[in-house]
């Protein structure tokens, strides 16, 4: 489905990630928290034997303030 933002199960978690396409290197996922590292998988199936599994694009978002 190309570049963008993405829902991912880990392990039991919804973890969000930017996929960025790599011409002839596959696809990095990153995270906008720097506190995490980037990944880089050859194709989507190597992802999923590791345990990540695709939800879906994310679409748009909803801000919630606490007060």
């Amino acid at each position: 489905m190309g570049n963008g933002l993405y829902a991912f199960e880990c392990r039991g978690e919804v973890v969000i990630r930017r996929a960025e396409r790599r011409s002839g290197h596959g696809w990095l996922l990153k995270c906008d928290n720097r506190a995490y590292s980037d990944n880089e998988f050859s194709e989507f199936a190597s992802a999923s034997r590791r345990g990540l599994r695709l939800l879906g694009k994310v679409r748009g978002t909803i801000a919630l303030r606490v007060y």
